[in-house]
């Protein structure tokens, strides 16, 4: 996830998230907006324990350097809210969007997605080094926009997946 991944939500709006599946970097004004509070700086400042760093972000408005925090901090940012939405994010976060992303490495609110795509990441997922997971979600990526790539998918999972020395 070396990109920006953007988490639609019709109650919550868009969270912006970069770093990679082990790491995620959430941009804090999107979560601050998402739970109420009404200035980002202070909400960090008295809820967040870890440093908010500055991150360049390529926006319609051209390169910004964005406020990001890590997973510690959005759980602090969440239990900090007073508002009664805020259960209902914590409850999509915790149930949804982070078992996601430790399962299959990314988290797709798209419930028209390629079923039988997804289920192969998932069963090749933990047996890939990183440098490989990151290949096949750019392949992955390139299936949902054109079928003939399925074919090259499954070629390219088939032999990136390590053997199972029992069977030779």
């Amino acid at each position: 996830m070396n990109e920006v991944v953007l988490f639609k939500n019709k109650d919550f709006g868009n969270i912006r998230v970069l770093g990679d599946h082990l790491k995620p970097m959430f941009v804090a004004k999107d979560v601050a907006e998402a739970l109420g509070y009404t200035n980002t700086n202070d909400a960090i400042q008295k809820f967040c324990k870890g440093v908010a760093k500055r991150y360049p972000l390529s926006t319609d408005g051209g390169i910004q350097n964005v406020r990001v925090i890590y997973e510690p901090d959005l759980y602090r940012l969440i239990f900090g809210s007073k508002l009664k939405s805020a259960i209902k994010f914590q409850d999509w976060v915790f149930e949804e969007v982070l078992p996601s992303i430790r399962k299959q490495g990314f988290y797709n609110n798209n419930q028209k997605y390629n079923k039988y795509l997804t289920d192969i990441m998932e069963e090749i997922y933990p047996k890939l080094p990183d440098s490989d997971y990151m290949v096949n979600i750019a392949i992955i990526k390139d299936a949902y926009r054109n079928p003939k790539e399925i074919f090259k998918l499954n070629y390219l999972v088939d032999n990136r997946t390590p053997q199972d020395p029992n069977k030779q």
